[in-house]
């Protein structure tokens, strides 16, 4: 996928990075609140360096 910078007037093409994004899962429908309540707890306590790709990856969040 390419995108076109138009601000220069030139046809120029840039490709894009696409970075995939990891996030924990919750296993059913109903944990929702149990998720936002944990995340907001750890980001209170820890600042929000604790959402970095890595933490969240090894279930560190």
């Amino acid at each position: 996928m390419a995108v076109y910078a138009s601000g220069s007037g030139a046809n120029i093409r840039v490709k894009l990075i696409w970075i995939n994004a990891r996030c924990p899962r919750q296993p059913g429908g109903t944990e929702c609140g149990y998720y936002v309540m944990k995340f907001m707890k750890e980001i209170a306590y820890e600042g929000v360096e604790i959402l970095d790709n890595d933490n969240v990856s090894l279930g560190i969040f």
